[in-house]
């Protein structure tokens, strides 16, 4: 009888063996998902939704014709900014960027440098931060496009 139990379990355990090991072994598949960069995050075009210096809300948005300063940022690593002045007159500026994992360096064609510190950047959302003589301004953009 004890044989018996011993054959019954032996051949249980092989036939659990074989099963298992003809089943599909999904871990030996590589399944790679396409990785999102930052540059495939950051281009498109972004528009401004809000500013706030230390935490407050400015009250000093420029807002023309119910449009805000935008920002296209190009594969290529070119960006256009566009702007109003007070007198809500559009105006462009264009350069280059250098983006890592926590700034963003806008370099203008007129040889002038701003770095901004990366507080948020999704696929929805950019929101980006620097001192301006003592006072942490944060801007925040949505992507539009």
């Amino acid at each position: 009888m004890k044989n018996t139990r011993i054959i019954f379990y032996s051949s249980l355990l092989a036939t659990s063996l074989f099963i298992s090991s003809c089943s599909s072994d999904d871990s030996s598949e590589q399944r790679t998902e396409p990785t999102t960069t930052q540059l495939d995050l950051l281009k498109g075009t972004w528009e401004e939704s809000n500013v706030t210096h230390d935490g407050v809300d400015s009250e000093t948005q420029i807002i023309c014709n119910n449009e805000r300063e935008q920002y296209v940022f190009n594969e290529d690593n070119s960006f256009t900014e566009r702007y109003f002045d007070d007198y809500c007159d559009e105006d462009f500026d264009n350069g280059e960027f250098e983006l890592s994992e926590s700034s963003l360096t806008l370099n203008f064609d007129d040889s002038s440098t701003d770095v901004y510190q990366i507080v948020e950047l999704n696929d929805t959302t950019l929101k980006i931060s620097f001192d301006d003589g003592g006072v942490l301004v944060e801007e925040t953009y949505v992507k539009i496009n």
